[in-house]
């Protein structure tokens, strides 16, 4: 019975904290779920053969779906975390976040992954990449719940995210593989470019994602 009744409060908070992003809820659903399949669209339709289709949605995906799987999250984060929106904690008592922003993340997650179906229905050699995004998509989010407690602002965590995202296709393109944390890979996944960058990304995002836990329960105090 109280275990119903936590998850009937998540729900709940998870419905107010998407009403209160107001037009900042609807930015990545434009960006993953319109324009990036519209790309791939364009793409399917122009290119007469599948690597060069393949590639497009990589190229894409590998940018759009993370940045976009974090951007409620780091905007939720804001109304706890600066300004005015640091009383909501002593009303709610509710002062750890990562329940809260982790199923507004899966949620997102899963209805964006949905157009790979088709994708891989067009080219099977994307058949691994929806495990190789939620890998990349989970590191981002336990990076961004890291920065958000650490520095207890969400302007230098928008940086951060900036830095490291457009950082990791131009490392890429300069470098033979990937290694972690570079994971801007749009060859399909193998089991040596998972063991050499995936499988590290998210062990180091799991203790990431500990170390924000500590910073929120123990060390922070807001204003």
């Amino acid at each position: 019975m109280l275990t119903q009744r936590n998850i009937r409060l998540v729900f709940q908070r998870m419905y107010f904290h998407l009403k209160n992003l107001h037009w900042n809820f609807f930015i990545p659903i434009v960006i993953a779920d319109i324009f990036l399949p519209f790309i791939c669209f364009i793409s399917y339709m122009s290119e007469k053969t599948r690597p060069f289709f393949a590639m497009t949605v990589m190229q894409f995906s590998l940018i759009i779906i993370p940045v976009c799987s974090i951007w409620w999250v780091i905007f939720i984060n804001r109304d706890y975390i600066e300004g005015l929106g640091n009383e909501l904690l002593f009303v709610c008592k509710n002062k750890i976040k990562t329940m809260d922003t982790f199923v507004v993340f899966i949620l997102f997650f899963a209805v964006s992954i949905i157009q790979f179906a088709f994708y891989i229905q067009a080219d099977s050699s994307l058949k691994y990449e929806p495990i190789k995004l939620f890998c990349i998509c989970l590191f981002l989010y336990c990076f961004v719940q890291f920065l958000t407690y650490l520095t207890k602002s969400i302007p230098i965590t928008l940086l951060m995210v900036l830095v490291y995202m457009i950082g990791n296709p131009m490392i890429a393109y300069s470098i033979d593989g990937v290694v972690f944390p570079i994971f801007y890979d749009i060859t399909p996944l193998t089991m040596e470019s998972a063991k050499v960058s995936i499988i590290p990304m998210v062990l180091t995002g799991v203790v990431l994602l500990l170390i924000s836990v500590y910073f929120n329960k123990r060390r922070l105090r807001f204003n």
